[in-house]
């Protein structure tokens, strides 16, 4: 069995790229955030988010609608953030079209802000 290294130079040898793993990654990353879309922003237009608490109990309370809308906030932008993500790495995007790769870049790091704050604000709040 080979280790990591070459046998010449005794230096770490760079991992083989394998699609199949990256794609299986990347699949697994969109279906879990259009999930999140479908379920978790599903309820908002149905004005059903008392079917948050099937999968989270107590995570949807009526007395604290500022809780909710901060879970909800993290959770809409931690789905952008798992839509978006794998784009950013995707080498011909970033050589071929840059400004994309700039804008795509530009939502995910709003994004990321916005599912921070919405997560820390979703807790302060729903603190009695």
């Amino acid at each position: 069995m080979q280790s990591g290294r070459d046998r010449r130079t005794g230096l770490a040898r760079p991992c083989a790229f394998r699609p199949w793993r990256w794609s299986a990654r990347w699949i697994s990353s969109a279906i879990f955030g259009f999930y999140i879309l479908a379920y978790y922003g599903g309820a908002i237009p149905a004005s059903t988010l008392q079917d948050w608490n099937e999968t989270l109990p107590k995570l949807y309370e009526a007395h604290t609608p500022a809780a909710s809308t901060g879970i909800g906030a993290h959770f809409f932008a931690g789905a952008i953030l798992l839509l978006l993500g794998p784009v950013q790495l995707i080498g011909g995007i970033r050589q071929k079209v840059l400004d994309v790769h700039r804008w795509t870049g530009r939502a995910y790091a709003f994004a990321a802000l916005a599912a921070g704050v919405g997560g820390l604000g979703g807790l302060i709040m729903s603190k009695p």
